[in-house]
């Protein structure tokens, strides 16, 4: 039920949203704007690899941190990103609880969240103890960034959903499979 929820909302909501968003917000607004936000999920990916024990990975992201938030103007540019030493593997808190042995748990489709496992929902609720915004922010704000967020990374990919959704038989059933071999895929590395 909650799939074919999103489902109608990205097709009446968000997705019109977007479109008028990519029109009228520059791209490279919304690529600088995407990469600050992102810079502030660093203290999540570096706390997480830490607690993973892969310490070069979590030195690796303080350094993207650290260039980022300096020389990239508070991490609105993505300089990091042109150094192949910089790049990360994005851990959070469900992977962590993956590496400790905790299972999956049941598949989730959270309402506005999106898909996710027992055990990665979790995750979330301990990720966002970690970000910068919840302890600068009051619970409005941290919802209208949150906001921004979403349609922002989804003007960059419009038309993927739809070829999903054509392409697949059942797009609940590919959807469930993609995620779980994506987040094993992560958990492995």
């Amino acid at each position: 039920g909650i799939f074919a929820f999103h489902d109608g909302l990205y097709f009446w909501m968000f997705k019109p949203v977007a479109k008028v968003f990519k029109v009228v917000v520059p791209e490279e607004i919304r690529r600088s704007t995407g990469n600050a936000l992102d810079n502030l999920r660093a203290p999540i990916r570096i706390v997480n690899s830490l607690l993973q024990g892969k310490f070069k990975q979590a030195g690796t992201e303080f350094g993207r941190f650290f260039i980022n938030s300096t020389i990239g103007v508070m991490g609105f540019g993505d300089l990091a990103a042109e150094y192949p030493f910089f790049e990360h593997d994005r851990e959070d808190l469900g992977q962590t609880l993956a590496v400790w042995g905790v299972k999956d748990g049941i598949y989730l489709v959270l309402p506005f969240f999106g898909p996710s496992t027992l055990r990665d929902a979790v995750g979330r609720v301990g990720d966002a103890y970690l970000h910068p915004l919840v302890y600068g922010l009051d619970g409005t704000e941290v919802l209208g960034v949150k906001a921004y967020e979403t349609v922002n990374e989804l003007s960059f990919m419009l038309g993927q959903y739809e070829a999903v959704r054509e392409g697949s038989l059942d797009p609940y059933v590919f959807m469930k499979n993609a995620y779980l071999q994506i987040r094993q895929d992560k958990i492995s590395k």
